[in-house]
């Protein structure tokens, strides 16, 4: 064995000291190391305990995210439905408001032809007859018959007179009443077009929200994807 100046080197030499050292040096290295694989092998535990939440939680929000969707797009399909009933009570209230209208106007030329002809038989009735000279002077029971006869058409007038006013007081009542029933159709109308678009405006509005939950649910399924592929590439640069 030679020494470090390259003479022969004698038992108890510093050579010894030196081997003693560099083994010493070579265990410390390798504790080193292997403390090092235990620190990696720790981070590569967690990493994967980490990687595994991140998963767990993506697929909790994945299908929190597709439950709102379907959710959200029944309550769209409800909106939808309940708007179709609404316009179509709405048609139906305009065919009726319309069916009414055609009705008060059959009841006023209805009105105005017995009214004319009540008022045309009356003005005959108290036309002033033209006096004529009988050859002779009437007996008496002639003379009681033309006052009984007189007497008959003044209370057949009087009788015209009062079904007249009557007919138009009901007729009056049954106007009324059409056009009170107009108006109030005429609301019921106005009311249900307000309310189906309001209806078509909220499925509108669930429809883009479903849109834009499938959007984020996409999202979430594009990150727990390549979540693994970050891990490898960790493990791999720690590995190296």
């Amino acid at each position: 064995m030679l020494s470090l100046r390259g003479q022969p080197a004698m038992e108890g030499q510093p050579s010894d000291a030196l081997a003693n050292g560099a083994e010493k040096l070579l265990q410390l290295i390798d504790a080193e190391c292997e403390s090092v694989r235990l620190t990696q092998r720790r981070e590569m535990d967690l990493m994967q305990a980490s990687n595994k939440e991140f998963q767990h939680n993506a697929c909790l929000v994945a299908t929190e995210l597709k439950r709102k969707a379907n959710s959200s797009a029944r309550e769209a399909e409800t909106w939808k439905e309940q708007a179709a009933k609404a316009s179509q009570e709405a048609y139906a209230a305009q065919q009726e408001l319309e069916r009414l209208r055609g009705e008060i106007a059959a009841e006023r030329w209805k009105a105005r032809e017995i009214l004319e002809g009540l008022e045309g038989s009356v003005m005959k009735i108290e036309e002033p007859q033209t006096p004529t000279i009988p050859p002779s002077l009437p007996s008496i029971t002639e003379a009681a018959d033309s006052q009984d006869e007189l007497a008959l058409w003044k209370s057949k007038c009087a009788s015209l007179v009062t079904e007249k006013d009557e007919l138009a007081a009901a007729h009056e009542r049954v106007r009324l009443g059409l056009v009170k029933k107009n108006v109030v159709l005429s609301m019921a109308v106005r009311l249900l077009k307000d309310r189906c678009q309001t209806l078509q405006q909220k499925a509108d509005e669930k429809g883009t929200g479903s849109e834009n939950t499938n959007t984020h649910k996409r999202s979430a399924e594009t990150e727990s994807e390549s979540s693994p592929d970050a891990a490898k590439r960790a493990r791999t640069d720690d590995t190296a």
